[in-house]
């Protein structure tokens, strides 16, 4: 099943988030290998670039996971908890 043929009948909510994944998985195949860097370049944890040994762990899939829903939902996360 394609993702272009799905979009268009349903939700169109769900179809904004089929085509943000289409395109995630477009730059991930566009970037692998460049420079070594593995994942998403928008994505990465800032540390990857700062030093080439460093190996990503829970802590930066919980960064990228983060990013990943600001950006898609358009608002912070957990922007209604009482600070």
């Amino acid at each position: 099943m394609k993702i272009d043929n799905t979009s268009s009948k349903i939700d169109p909510t769900l179809g904004k988030y089929l085509m943000i994944l289409k395109f995630v998985k477009q730059l991930a195949e566009m970037s692998h290998g460049i420079n070594e860097i593995k994942g998403v370049i928008p994505y990465i944890d800032p540390q990857a670039f700062k030093n080439n040994e460093y190996k990503r762990d829970k802590k930066s899939d919980v960064y990228s996971g983060v990013l990943f829903w600001e950006i898609s939902s358009e608002r912070p996360p957990f922007e209604k908890v009482n600070k």
